[in-house]
């Protein structure tokens, strides 16, 4: 049985947690399809701060949250305006089933018409995971996938 999981949405206490994770995600070239290399601090702490300070109407993210188990951050995750969710659970974390769980969690919060996920072509174990839920490929290219679920609580009747 999983702890409860919590997501905190994302403040300027979360910035050494998100740079680390950052940092992390680029390790591992398989999983990455935003970033190519590290910003500058100044870059990653404006890009905070824009979401943190409201300043939303130019920045890509809608929600963004730190996540959280027995309050220990693990992860993070967030849905763009363009409804597409982005994931990364920290290495050690992995292997648990905390990325369904997370992903689950989102989804629940954000009861919206349709998800997408652009994924590296490389990163089987997302594409795995995002399929398992639902998602089906929409577009692919040599770069990135890009997986679509169409919420069917929402669409639904009853």
């Amino acid at each position: 049985m999983f702890n409860e999981m919590f997501f905190e949405p994302v403040t300027h206490k979360a910035l050494k947690f998100l740079w680390k994770c950052l940092k992390e995600r680029l390790k591992e070239p398989n999983t990455n399809i935003s970033h190519h290399q590290m910003p500058a601090p100044e870059a990653h702490e404006k890009f905070v701060g824009d979401f943190v300070g409201r300043q939303r109407s130019g920045h890509p993210y809608a929600y963004w949250y730190v996540i959280t188990i027995d309050a220990k951050p693990i992860g993070v995750t967030y849905i763009t305006r363009e409804n597409e969710i982005g994931i990364f659970i920290a290495k050690k974390y992995r292997g648990f089933g905390r990325g369904r769980q997370a992903l689950r969690l989102l989804m629940d919060t954000h009861k919206l018409t349709h998800f997408k996920a652009n994924i590296n072509p490389l990163n089987e174990r997302s594409i795995r995971l995002f399929m398992s839920l639902g998602f089906a490929l929409i577009s692919e290219s040599a770069v990135q996938n890009c997986y679509m679920l169409v919420n069917r609580r929402v669409n639904s009747k009853g």
